[in-house]
């Protein structure tokens, strides 16, 4: 009974994300507004958490320097909101069914130049072999390896990076792999940066919870305070 409902479950998925697949073809165009992707990231960190609370995970800079919820600061990109916490989610998802329960991930974003921005989500698993890099984005494509996972790390058909790289390509960005230094891969996206205005900051939910002012009392911040997210 369990493997019917398993089973029923993934034909649920893979009809829902068919579906999403046949939308993004229908509306290859996009309005792009500013959007503040602190909250989006570290809400993925919390939720990779909560699936596997084994697991180290940390939201970084490039460099490698963990950022934390507070002091708030904004990372501006031009986008779409819901288009772009669903690349996240499949890409942070993608680690989570990939590599081994309790290994590390880092979630790392920053500015390489004034008008772009990266996000990498790096793991530490087994890897992705050269030739098959400029196949994973392709829909249905499944390494070898993605077929050994923990049951409860989910399966998948591999359509999750095929939306991440369709939604990335009408936010007129890129997306790549990589191999992670000392073992594993870092899928990266690159997206237009912009400003943040104040009233377009968004306070992430750990730091709601914790009770620091509400979005319409930003917290001040030392303008010589140098800018982690590099």
């Amino acid at each position: 009974m369990r493997r019917i409902e398993d089973e029923a479950r993934r034909m649920g998925s893979l009809v829902e994300n068919l579906l999403r697949l046949a939308r993004l073809d229908e509306r290859p165009d996009l309005a792009l507004d500013p959007v503040d992707l602190t909250d989006a990231l570290f809400d993925a960190a919390q939720d990779l958490r909560a699936l596997d609370p084994a697991r180290q995970v940390m939201v970084v800079s490039l460099s490698g320097t963990p950022l934390s919820v507070q002091p708030h600061l904004s990372i501006g990109v031009l986008g779409d909101e819901a288009s772009l916490r669903q690349v996240i989610l499949n890409l942070v998802g993608n680690a989570n069914r990939h590599t081994p329960k309790g290994s590390p991930v880092e979630i790392a974003v920053g500015y390489t130049s004034p008008e772009r921005v990266r996000i990498e989500i790096r793991d530490h698993g087994d890897g992705i072999e050269d030739d098959q890099r400029e196949m994973v984005f392709e829909r249905f494509y499944r390494t070898d390896a993605s077929r050994v996972r923990s049951a409860t790390q989910g399966g998948g058909a591999g359509l999750g990076l095929s939306i991440a790289a369709s939604i990335v390509q009408q936010h007129r960005g890129s997306i790549g792999v990589d191999e992670t230094p000392g073992g594993g891969s870092t899928f990266w996206v690159e997206l237009q940066g912009t400003e943040i205005a104040p009233e377009q900051q968004v306070r992430p939910d750990q730091l709601r919870a914790l009770g620091a002012p509400s979005a319409e009392e930003p917290p001040s911040a030392d303008p010589d305070d140098s800018n982690p997210f590099s």
